[in-house]
């Protein structure tokens, strides 16, 4: 998978709509009753050695009750990443619990306006995760994932590399009518760009377009001649066209 970093993350969810206008909090005695009860428990994972982050996080689900903000629920998923980092087996309850808080935080609205959208692909991220670990869950999680990347790429905000991951996404775990819609968009934006080709040409394969494949290796090699990746695709193309040939002649 293409490694992409679409978001940096403390410029992105920080960013608020106008730099010149301040935050506002709600006063209401409800409200910041919650978003400190929340906060509290953001505090107590930032030590991954003291803290239980089961009871952590309810106290955040509990603070996020009174008061339905993204921000809370985005920075204790970001906070798991250290409870993650000192888990020598690896266990899929911190990612799951990650992915839990990151899901929140996409569905939440909030007062800085950038957060759900990173909140959204940091949940498809870690859902992505536990769908590759093939455990109880994984299937749920993979639906869940497509769905996180179908709906950020609905929307025109998205960024050619956070294209270029939810297609990722996409064609790892085959719905290959998303991963073209992903890379429809990218290839909109940047239509020169190799690497959308190569992207393309693997999905047409992948999914059985074998005259669109064509179309683009024609053009990938007649480009560069000598691409050692378009020759290999091409070998693979025409065994799948000499294969299909086969079948027709001998059903």
């Amino acid at each position: 998978m293409m490694e992409t970093t679409p978001f940096d993350l403390p410029g992105d969810f920080l960013a608020s709509a106008d730099p010149g206008v301040p935050i506002r909090i709600p006063q209401l005695a409800c409200v910041k009753e919650g978003m400190l009860e929340s906060l509290a428990g953001v505090r107590s994972l930032m030590n991954p050695f003291m803290t239980d982050p089961k009871a952590a996080v309810q106290k955040i689900r509990s603070g996020w009750q009174h008061h339905p903000e993204a921000l809370m629920p985005l920075l204790a998923g970001l906070s798991l990443d250290r409870y993650r980092a000192a888990d020598r087996s690896h266990s899929t309850f911190l990612i799951s619990l990650q992915a839990d808080l990151f899901q929140t935080a996409a569905d939440s609205s909030s007062m800085l306006p950038n957060l759900p959208r990173l909140a959204r692909y940091l949940a498809a991220k870690t859902q992505f995760e536990l769908a590759q670990t093939q455990q109880t869950g994984s299937k749920a999680a993979a639906q869940a994932c497509l769905q996180n990347a179908a709906r950020a790429c609905a929307r025109d905000e998205c960024s050619t590399q956070e294209l270029a991951v939810y297609y990722d996404f996409a064609f790892a775990l085959k719905d290959y009518e998303l991963a073209r819609e992903s890379i429809a968009k990218w290839e909109g934006r940047e239509p020169d760009n190799p690497l959308v080709l190569q992207k393309r040409i693997e999905l047409e394969l992948a999914a059985g377009a074998l005259g669109a494949a064509r179309d683009r290796l024609d053009r990938l090699l007649a480009r560069s001649p000598g691409d050692s990746w378009a020759i290999i695709q091409n070998k693979i193309l025409t065994g799948k066209i000499r294969a299909m040939a086969e079948s027709v002649q001998h059903p």
